[in-house]
């Protein structure tokens, strides 16, 4: 183990180098070239969809359909990009000297690295978060996760060179399970990585942050959601249901932007909740390569256990199974909570799975309030103020 630990170091530091390198070329290459570029890489991308959706489903667990969707995403995404390299990259400044003014002009941070733990869902250049930073000039080193060192690493790059972009712009570091601390070391160490971009949890975030403040390394860090929906009665029930169950279980809760706890005004409380239960019922499960399956694996053993011991604690404080509640082996079935405590885990904390709480309240207010005071989340605060 520390040979490889050793060798991914070494990666590690010659990506890093091979992106400083290529920073001052790519900062002043005319945006119409990097404009021809993106456009290329989006035509690679549809091109590839079809392969790259295979990918998903074998490495992550993805369903077709929705490693589909992510695929026409990214490509939107890239085309979207080329009109941003356009884009003004300063502003006129108000001046206290009568007839002058003052010109405020950004100037290309240099080389970004990505890091990232989450492998649910990489949606190769898009779920690499690549794109913002080549925009405005700078070069970018990608850890992906170790779950999905394929769809979320190494297609970028073979992108990136059938695309035509210069050496050294997009670099990956793929690594073994257990191997990414080496290049999280690497990062930090190094004078010319001047930002760092995390996708993954607080735990890590804290310690990314910490370990930044250092050397006063930029970070952005994207730490997940909650994202509770509420539906008032004047609502088109149906179409809310069909919503509800897609934000519920697209790609089996393991997005950041699922639906975790749905709130529903009690006038149509039951109505939504016995079309939405038996709409879950009907969502087809298992094989993620099969087109028509919605419910996929998910991404690890681990990721079963967590929700099984969700869904386990929720009953013991008195919540209802509406359907769901089991797996068999990666693939957990879609489940509905109802009658949940908020002192229950799930009520609090995002579930990286296919589980939604379900509950009623009277009046829209009551519906942003919540049933009682949010509760306050003391280990995310720095007590050092």
């Amino acid at each position: 183990m520390r040979g490889c630990l050793t060798a991914v170091a070494e990666e590690a530091r010659v990506a890093i180098a091979a992106a400083h390198e290529a920073f001052g070329p790519w900062a002043e290459t005319p945006p119409a070239e990097k404009a021809r570029l993106f456009f290329k890489a989006a035509e690679i991308v549809r091109r590839r969809g079809p392969e790259v959706a295979g990918i998903l489903a074998r490495e992550t667990g993805s369903t077709i359909p929705f490693s589909a969707f992510q695929q026409d995403l990214v490509a939107s995404t890239l085309e979207q990009s080329a009109s941003w390299v356009f884009l003004p990259k300063g502003e006129v400044l108000a001046s206290n000297l009568p007839g002058t003014h003052s010109v405020g002009v950004a100037q290309t941070a240099g080389c970004w690295s990505r890091a990232s733990r989450r492998g649910t869902a990489p949606t190769s250049w898009r779920g690499a978060r690549v794109l913002n930073p080549l925009v405005a000039g700078c070069t970018v080193v990608v850890k992906p996760s170790e779950l999905a060192p394929v769809s979320a690493g190494l297609v970028v790059a073979e992108i990136a060179e059938e695309a035509g972009f210069p050496p050294g712009v997009i670099n990956v570091v793929p690594h073994a399970p257990g191997a990414a601390g080496p290049i999280a070391d690497e990062f930090f160490a190094s004078d010319v990585v001047r930002c760092i971009n995390l996708i993954g949890g607080v735990k890590t975030a804290k310690m990314l942050a910490g370990r930044a403040a250092e050397t006063l390394k930029r970070t952005v860090l994207e730490l997940g959601g909650y994202n509770p929906m509420i539906i008032l009665d004047d609502v088109d029930v149906d179409y809310a249901v069909r919503m509800a169950t897609f934000g519920s279980f697209f790609h089996q809760g393991q997005i950041c932007l699922n639906t975790r706890k749905i709130i529903i005004q009690r006038a149509i409380y039951d109505e939504f909740l016995d079309k939405f239960v038996a709409r879950v019922k009907t969502l087809p499960s298992g094989d993620p390569l099969d087109p028509q399956t919605i419910i996929g694996p998910l991404v690890t053993q681990a990721a079963v256990d967590i929700v099984h011991e969700r869904v386990q604690e929720a009953v013991s404080l008195g919540a209802t199974v509406r359907t769901g509640g089991t797996s068999e082996g990666l693939v957990f079935q879609p489940t509905v909570l109802t009658d949940w405590p908020y002192t229950a885990a799930a009520a609090n904390e995002e579930t990286f799975g296919p589980l939604v709480l379900v509950d009623a309240v009277d009046t829209a207010e009551q519906a942003v309030r919540g049933r009682q005071p949010h509760r306050i989340r003391v280990d995310l605060i720095d007590s050092g103020g």
